[in-house]
């Protein structure tokens, strides 16, 4: 009797174990799994080559290239090289195609509309128009602009910009860089003109050919209609936009 016990408490004892052993098992492929996940969410393999702009210079990065989010910010690997990333937008050299790897504002004037464009959202015109895509899903922009909420605008329709008396005409995917009252950055699609001034006390304009005018000093949106807006400080805190 004692014997019979004795391998029966051996039995459940195996059977326990094997039960810890699958559970532990199960718990490290669901913490991979995640960890895999999250990895990806906040990673983005390019395989075309990119270019980007900094200082008036143009920057080209070979593919494939991987961007990756960190604590730090946005991060552009690409042969060995670690890049920190600021706002400004990668192009894809081959395509009418940028990456944002920051969250930004798309404003629609025409449409009264806007909404939230997240980090590693792709901006990309074809013969249908312009659009916004992040994953599978893609949302027609129309002509408006994407803004950082500070002091960066991306301009999506024929622009163009004017301070004291100089003009700069720009087309879709040209952006600009205004800090009030001290400096002036743009940066022409496709490699055309570069403009760095240090400007002083002076109104920058953004004309655009749909019909608004942006302050880019102070930010603020004047309509068609006559209408006024202050621009949003924080894309983050708005809706996804639809």
């Amino acid at each position: 009797m004692n014997a019979m016990r004795v391998q029966g408490q051996k039995r459940r004892l195996n059977k326990d174990r094997l039960l810890i052993i699958a559970i532990v098992l199960i718990c490290a492929g669901l913490l991979s799994a995640v960890a895999v996940y999250i990895f990806f969410l906040d990673n983005r393999l390019i395989k075309e080559d990119l270019y980007l702009y900094d200082i008036g210079f143009r920057f080209d990065y070979p593919g494939p290239s991987r961007i990756q989010k960190t604590d730090e910010g946005m991060v552009l690997k690409n042969n060995g090289k670690e890049l920190l990333l600021q706002t400004s937008p990668l192009f894809y050299k081959e395509e009418e195609r940028i990456f944002l790897p920051t969250v930004m504002v798309a404003c629609l004037p025409s449409e009264r509309k806007f909404g939230r464009v997240d980090y590693f959202t792709e901006v990309y015109r074809d013969q249908d128009g312009i659009y916004a895509q992040l994953g599978r899903q893609s949302i027609p922009l129309g002509k408006g602009f994407l803004h950082d909420g500070k002091d960066l605008y991306i301009f999506l329709d024929n622009t163009t910009v004017k301070w004291q008396d100089k003009v700069v005409r720009l087309k879709p995917f040209s952006y600009a860089i205004v800090v009030y009252n001290q400096r002036l950055e743009i940066y022409s699609a496709k490699g055309g003109e570069c403009v760095l001034e240090d400007t002083g006390a002076c109104k920058v304009v953004a004309e655009a050919e749909s019909g608004y005018r942006i302050d880019l000093g102070t930010d603020i949106l004047y309509r068609a209609d006559g209408n006024e807006q202050m621009l949003f400080a924080q894309p983050s805190t708005l809706k996804e936009l639809k």
